[in-house]
């Protein structure tokens, strides 16, 4: 995920770069600590905040849930999502080879489909 995160940083011309986070495991306040966590990271992004010092502050967080209709956005982030996102990376998935089959299913093929489902919607998708 950091991976697509510094790509996304590194080539993106944007004013926001709009991410979702799946599924929100704390309350809305505590992402806002994951993005101050992404500037102690360390070396990993070194270049990208020599080369543009500012640019976390392009990360806009929003809850959602890869399991829920609407993949759990309010009206708000899926409209801003709709009108103002290019680019999407889906990388939420369970891995789990114990996971139950029915939760697999629907976070790795429906889940994906909502997604797909939300794409089709997005006005500037590349």
């Amino acid at each position: 995920v950091l991976v697509h995160v510094s790509t996304a940083y590194a080539n993106c011309d944007k004013s926001e770069i709009l991410e979702i986070v799946y599924p929100p495991p704390v309350p809305p306040n505590k992402l806002f600590e994951a993005i101050d966590w992404m500037d102690d990271v360390g070396p990993l992004f070194d270049r990208l905040r020599r080369s543009n010092p500012g640019i976390f502050s392009k990360l806009i967080p929003m809850g959602g849930d890869i399991m829920e209709e609407g993949l759990g956005l309010n009206q708000l982030d899926m409209q801003t999502i709709c009108d103002e996102v290019s680019i999407v990376f889906h990388c939420a998935a369970t891995v789990k080879f114990d996971e139950a089959l029915r939760i697999s299913v629907e976070m790795n093929v429906l889940g994906t489909q909502r997604l797909v489902a939300l794409c089709h919607m997005i006005k500037n998708l590349l």
